[in-house]
């Protein structure tokens, strides 16, 4: 039931499920010494609040008992990314090579690399490895490593390739609330924010999406912005109550861009850049 809150978490990018994961696992995390899978999970949970440190124990005694366990080193990988530590990041993701699939390693390796000024050698690699797989290839793997191959290519200044491999992600058919988003961001970078407005106007659910459709709808001048600027003022406020700090790089960009105060999106982006690191 944990894992299943987890990935309804992840889809729907609503913290709430996080929390029945957690409420479902309560009778074994006050345990000394809790099995592997919930300590797995566990660590799942605090990455999804940036508790990266006491995710990265869980993670390390997970390996320690049991070396080859491969969602325990891929996290691992993903929290050193996540924090910029690429030197370790890459060693996470090397670890992988004898336990995981070749795409699962390259996926790791790319996004890693890319970072580091190897974006075209990382979108070579990837595009290689998605070329070899076969047709019942896990479509959740196909869409991970389609969303990398999508953003290094927008770093790199090819929109059209990475808008193809977007939509290809897209059209697994599969529910992310992150790939929606990445795709969503990439419409705004490139002045289109109709597209954005037409792709997020039924997810006014997700706080990091309903933050995308008002950006688009800023730019629009729809009259709709003034109450999802409203709605995101309290969900903001309601996430601070909670001591909920997940959505913190997104909260910064609401109050630059629709709020307009320079001074506090500032605080907030330093404090969220002091947690996690990634582009």
């Amino acid at each position: 039931m944990a894992t299943l809150d987890i990935e309804a978490a992840r889809a729907e990018s609503d913290p709430r499920y996080n929390g029945y994961a957690e409420a479902a696992l309560g009778p074994w995390l006050g345990l000394l010494s809790p099995p592997n899978t919930v300590l797995l999970v566990r660590a799942t949970l605090r990455q999804a609040t940036h508790d990266f440190k006491d995710a990265l124990d869980d993670l390390d005694r997970v390996i320690l008992a049991d070396p080859r366990n491969l969602q325990a080193r891929l996290t691992r990988s993903i929290i050193l990314q996540v924090q910029g530590e690429y030197a370790d990041a890459l060693k996470a993701c090397l670890s992988l090579a004898l336990l995981a699939e070749h795409l699962v390693t390259t996926t790791c390796l790319a996004s890693v690399n890319s970072l580091q000024g190897q974006g075209l050698m990382s979108r070579a690699a990837l595009q290689s490895a998605l070329d070899g797989i076969s047709p019942d290839e896990s479509p959740q793997l196909r869409l991970w490593a389609l969303t990398i191959l999508a953003e290094i290519e927008a770093r790199l200044g090819e929109p059209i390739a990475a808008e193809q491999h977007f939509r290809q992600a897209l059209s697994l058919g599969l529910r992310d609330g992150y790939v929606l988003g990445a795709y969503a961001d990439f419409l705004l970078d490139t002045g289109r924010p109709q597209e954005v407005q037409a792709l997020l106007q039924d997810e006014v659910r997700i706080d990091p999406l309903l933050l995308r459709l008002a950006l688009a709808e800023q730019r629009l001048g729809m009259p709709s912005l003034a109450k999802h600027i409203s709605d995101l003022s309290e969900r903001f406020a309601m996430s601070r109550l909670r001591s909920d700090t997940s959505h913190r790089r997104e909260e910064a960009r609401f109050v630059l861009h629709l709020l307009n105060q320079v001074p506090n999106a500032l605080r907030l982006a330093e404090a969220n850049w002091s947690v996690q690191r990634e582009p």
